[in-house]
């Protein structure tokens, strides 16, 4: 029953000391609300992938390999791969391919809609993958050659409150497709996510409709990698030795096909030295994965390592803070305690008090910080496109460790407190002049010097973050991205393609046309070429953009030598065009009119083209990335365009002339669904996950700022308190009120500047750090990291001397002299 009584003083004492009170717990809910989101917000980027049933054993294969002197690593497998595995190894539980299929028209009645997330997929997808379904069967839903699985909204777009099991869907490559079954979405903290999963058996029946020969030719190419293979492996494998028992057994197949394709004057340094395949723990892709041919944008470690610093840091200071404000105006204290001393209460009892005491005062700022979450966890996940979930009854663990983390944070906020109170002598106690030492002085004054590192560090962050996105925003790209519209599925004009140009440019406000496969900004496949240069021949990794004539007209792109191919009525162009990268990589001095070529498997045909003509470089890929060659070459005949690109006039909106768009597009089109996109918004996206960061970064630095404020109150109370003699007598000599704040002043400022060149430095590495993830940046200089150390001294100065006007303007206290 004691510790009820404990309760009861510390609410007593709360409602006594309100303004103290008030300012404790408000400290403690914003540490308590920071540290819970940040903690959420790491356990969901630590989580992704883990909610598959067999995760830890899942493996994704990769394929390395060194072509000439390049390296290059694709999360992509070949085809026959994952076959290869579940027939010829005991240690794979389950293996199961996806390959990733273009923007597609699906058309079900009268309902079309361009959809991008369609995969195809073999029979044993959903038991790597298992998302519960909601109609149909996991096991047998991929069987057929026609079968296909889609997600509920997916389900609910097209047929309402239809059964959609045994319905056709149709898709502009001419496949019809039956739903088989209806599942739930990949949870969002997957790798990659899907609307369709379509039977990998279905893109059989495209190949046959070409040529059978191509079909079995495709299903036993080691050197084409377009398929994501994935496999689940034995508990008691061990990933390493069972990569190099693969890599061992296939070196003769892969080493036959590579000799298929090279020329016989290249030698074997110069051709394909070798390709790998390499296993990656399906839970690390998200984190630590920086390799090519990603399903989707990747994260980096560095983040969740920053966050998981600053809930630690945040719930530190804010338990420095209360120490200090709790210690600050000890006087208020001594006569409750004297009392309770000469009353019989023992040293443990007080300590217990004063810790029971601080724990109340956690548990209630637990209480607002939970209510803050609840109300802020919206606003915060739209802001800043997340997906967290705040929910006691699906995570019982998440209150236990919540309550414990409470516990924790009451009782190492208050042991400092009941410490120092319960070891006062009563002689001592009953002297108005009683102060604390030295010792706890000099104890919270370095942690205050934490709170202003803590602080400075996060505000230098931030702005070096915002100096890098800045200047990747800003940086000259080679081309212009200005009023540029982007038109997906340009492949469905088809052979209307010049047609539907002419007619569009037409248009008064309309200056360029024309179309690509690759988006700038996007990554560009790499494909091998075989060169003869003045090393003899070689074969070289070249990435390669398949490309309209105006292309370069559209976008601005400067010629640095040469000119564009000519227009052929051949099935491909003969001349290609490579940037000012390639020229140097390929160690050209005169490019014009060299020869480079595709490696065929029959070496008397080999696809040549000669080049003729060289471009300015332009950052064709994400700026995340170096700027690489490029070769840029027209498509053959019969092949179609994946994207539009349609130039409008600077002096209009390029949106205000979709609807004239739309209208002539779907005459050509026999009326597809018109979806379009600006240029420069596409290249924004490609810095999401930055940006993404950067505002949370920005959010926890105005509330670090606060909370630093709070700590700083606290320190320049505790100061006022314990100098107060000291200040009283100066003001009895005649001190002037700037003589006396500058003295006061002089106690905290040695600690501010502490926290302060800790900072600096701690922010350049952490700021260097991250950019070493970006092939093109710019440091924030040191002189504004130190300029941002000046204004926090003077803010800090500021502070102080708002909170301590009162004080040293007042009339001195002679008899507590």
């Amino acid at each position: 029953m004691r510790i009820f009584n404990y309760i009861k003083v510390a609410i007593r004492s709360l409602f006594r000391y309100r303004s103290d009170a008030a300012i404790n717990v408000i400290g403690l809910s914003i540490g308590i609300t920071i540290s819970i989101i940040v903690l959420m917000y790491v356990r969901y980027e630590l989580n992704y992938d883990k909610s598959f049933n067999h995760s830890e054993q899942t493996y994704r294969v990769i394929t390395n390999g060194i072509v000439g002197n390049k390296t290059f690593n694709s999360a992509l497998a070949p085809m026959p791969l994952s076959d290869y595995l579940k027939q010829n190894y005991p240690e794979v539980n389950v293996s199961a391919k996806i390959l990733r299929g273009a923007n597609k028209l699906i058309s079900y009645k009268e309902k079309k809609y361009n959809e991008d997330n369609f995969f195809y997929a073999d029979s044993s997808f959903f038991e790597i993958f298992n998302t519960p379904f909601i109609l149909g069967d996991p096991q047998h839903a991929l069987n057929g050659d026609d079968h296909v699985v889609i997600t509920k909204r997916i389900a609910q777009k097209y047929f309402g409150f239809e059964n959609p099991l045994g319905k056709k869907i149709k898709l502009d490559n001419g496949l019809i497709l039956e739903v088989t079954g209806i599942c739930e979405p990949l949870p969002r903290n997957s790798h990659f996510h899907f609307d369709f999963v379509a039977s990998q058996k279905a893109t059989e029946q495209l190949f046959k409709s070409k040529s059978k020969k191509h079909l079995e030719e495709y299903k036993n190419n080691w050197l084409r990698i377009d398929w994501y293979t994935y496999v689940i492996l034995n508990k008691n494998s061990d990933p390493a030795s069972f990569a190099e028992k693969i890599k061992a057994d296939l070196k003769d197949e892969i080493d036959q096909q590579i000799r298929a394709i090279t020329t016989d004057s290249i030698d074997a340094a110069d051709g394909i030295k070798g390709i790998s395949l390499q296993l990656q723990p399906l839970e690390d892709i998200h984190l630590h994965s920086r390799i090519d041919d990603e399903l989707e944008p990747n994260s980096k470690k560095i983040y969740v390592t920053l966050f998981l610093f600053i809930a630690i840091f945040v719930l530190t200071i804010t338990s420095v803070n209360f120490i200090n404000l709790t210690t600050a105006k000890a006087s208020y204290r001594l006569h409750e305690i004297s009392i309770r001393k000469l009353a019989g209460v023992t040293r443990q009892e007080l300590i217990r008090q004063f810790i029971i005491e601080a724990i109340t005062y956690s548990f209630i700022a637990l209480f607002i910080g939970l209510v803050s979450v609840e109300l802020l966890l919206p606003s915060f996940n739209k802001l800043f496109g997340l997906h967290l979930k705040f929910n006691n009854l699906d995570s019982r663990f998440d209150l236990i460790y919540i309550i414990i983390l409470t516990f924790f944070i009451g009782i190492i906020s208050g042991i400092y407190p009941a410490i120092a109170f319960s070891r006062f002598k009563e002689v001592n106690i009953f002297r108005k002049d009683y102060r604390l030492g030295k010792k706890g002085f000099m104890i919270r004054g370095m942690l205050s010097a934490v709170q202003i590192t803590v602080a400075t560090f996060l505000v230098i962050l931030a702005i070096g973050m915002y100096w890098q996105l800045s200047y990747l925003k800003n940086k000259n790209l080679g081309f212009n991205s200005d009023n540029i519209l982007v038109v997906e599925r340009g492949y469905s004009l088809g052979r209307q393609f010049q047609e539907f140009k002419a007619k569009i440019k037409s248009f008064p406000h309309i200056e360029e046309v024309s179309a690509c496969s690759v988006l700038p900004g996007d990554k560009a496949t790499q494909t091998s070429f075989n060169y003869s240069g003045k090393n003899g021949d070689q074969m070289i990794l070249l990435p390669v953009n398949f490309v309209e004539r105006d292309f370069f007209k559209t976008l601005g792109i400067k010629f640095y030598a040469g000119e564009l191919w000519n227009q052929t009525d051949k099935k491909m162009a003969s001349d290609v065009v490579i940037n000012e990268a390639a020229q140097s990589y390929l160690k050209m001095s005169k490019p014009l009119g060299q020869k480079i070529s595709f490696p065929q498997s029959n070496k008397e045909k080999h696809w040549g083209f000669s080049i003729r003509g060289v471009v300015k470089d332009f950052y064709f890929e994400p700026l995340q990335f170096p700027l690489r060659p490029l070769v840029l070459m027209d498509l053959p005949k019969g092949s179609f365009y994946d994207h539009l690109l349609i130039k409008v006039s600077d002096d209009i909106d390029a949106e205000l002339i979709t609807e004239e768009v739309s209208n002539i597009w779907k005459d050509y089109t026999n009326n597809e669904p018109f979806e379009y996109k600006l240029l420069n918004d596409k290249l924004k996206n490609n810095l999401s996950e930055e940006t993404k960061v950067l505002k949370i970064v920005l959010v926890f630095m105005v509330l670090s700022l606060f909370v630093a404020w709070i700590g700083l109150r606290a320190l320049a109370a505790y100061t006022e308190e314990q100098k107060h003699n000291d200040l009283e007598i100066r003001k009895l000599s005649g001190a002037t009120p700037k003589q006396i704040f500058t003295e006061l002043f002089s106690y905290l400022s040695h600690f501010i500047l502490i926290g302060i060149i800790v900072a600096i430095p701690v922010s350049y590495m952490v700021i260097q750090i991250w950019l070493n993830g970006f092939a093109n940046h710019d440091r924030l200089p040191v002189t504004i990291m130190i300029a941002i150390g000046s204004i926090i001294w003077g803010l800090s100065f500021l502070m102080v001397l708002l909170h301590s006007l009162k004080s040293i303007k007042s009339t001195p206290e002679t008899n507590h002299l």
